[in-house]
């Protein structure tokens, strides 16, 4: 049986029997989890046909699991036995509960690569239903910094990806036609540079971090948030973004936009405005675009944000 038959059956296994109501969302969460293998794997001496030792060679009782190097792309520890991949369906955002249920599945030898895997569950998925929502996946699959493994396909198939930043992810790499660049997302070139880098909160399996610094984390993301630009419409097709001003959008008093001194008093104004709008900057229009491939890891909500921890713990 090849893969593509293998696929098929086990897609059939893993949806059978889903409640009905399971198959009116777009949405999934996909994840990987490994499975050991039942065999053994171990190195025996290896000898010639005369009996003359030539080294070690694998002697392994499960021919189809494989070995996982501690040396993988995707930082995961050593392990021999099998990926297994599956795409769950999750409620729209804002949208009613819906029953749990295997949209699609995967199944191969460990050293397969889990973004793939990922993609290919996703696009079959996407493919039954006939269209896709948002995606939500951990940091396994956000480990490209250019998102051209996962994130960018997903949003190839329509999909609006929904993920966790690592840690080399997290603040500035720099600014993109005059915007700071923060956390995957474009912010006005005023904002306070201690504001660049927000410490992270994260849960383990062993560890939940109280509520109080949870609350703290997200006071300082609101803060920040003030000078984000703010996502105008919807996704184009090919994944750009329009963004607006966030003066324009009246969020802060910029001195470079008229139209913030009208605003209501109280407003916050721009801790560090430039001196003058320079050409084909984010300072010079009300609106500015980018490309889905300039701005791999933005998301429809600020990373850390309340709204973001929402949408993202369906």
């Amino acid at each position: 049986m090849g893969y593509f038959q293998f696929d098929q059956l086990t897609n059939a296994i893993a949806t059978r029997g889903a409640h009905a109501e399971a198959a009116e969302t777009t949405s999934l969460a996909i994840d990987a989890s490994d499975i050991p293998s039942w065999g053994t794997s171990r190195y025996r001496f290896a000898y010639d046909g005369e009996g003359t030792y030539i080294g070690n060679e694998l002697h392994v009782t499960d021919a189809d699991a494989h070995w996982r190097s501690k040396d993988n792309p995707e930082g995961k520890v050593s392990f021999f036995g099998y990926d297994l991949t599956v795409a769950v369906g999750v409620r729209e955002e804002n949208g009613p509960a819906v029953p749990l249920a295997v949209k699609a599945m995967r199944f191969r030898g460990a050293t397969h690569k889990t973004t793939a895997m990922g993609l290919a569950c996703v696009g079959d998925a996407a493919a039954k239903r006939g269209a896709l929502g948002d995606v939500l996946m951990d940091r396994g699959y956000t480990i490209s910094n250019d998102g051209g493994d996962f994130i960018l396909p997903v949003r190839g198939l329509g999909g609006e990806p929904i993920f966790a930043l690592r840690d080399n992810q997290l603040g500035s790499p720099g600014t993109l036609r005059g915007a700071v660049i923060v956390d995957g997302r474009p912010y006005s070139p005023s904002m306070p540079k201690k504001l660049y880098r927000i410490k992270q909160v994260k849960h383990t399996e062993t560890y939940q971090p109280n509520l109080d610094v949870v609350a703290e984390y997200e006071a300082a993301i609101k803060a920040r948030s003030v000078y984000a630009l703010v996502p105008h419409g919807v996704r184009r097709p090919s994944g750009a973004q329009v963004y607006m001003c966030p003066a324009a959008a009246g969020k802060l008093r910029c001195p470079l936009v008229a139209s913030s001194a009208l605003l209501a008093l109280g407003t916050m104004p721009a801790a560090n405005p430039p001196a003058k709008a320079r050409l084909d900057t984010v300072c010079s229009a009300k609106f500015r675009t980018f490309s889905a491939e300039e701005l791999p890891l933005s998301q429809r909500h600020i990373f850390g944000s309340t709204a973001w921890r929402k949408s993202y713990s369906r």
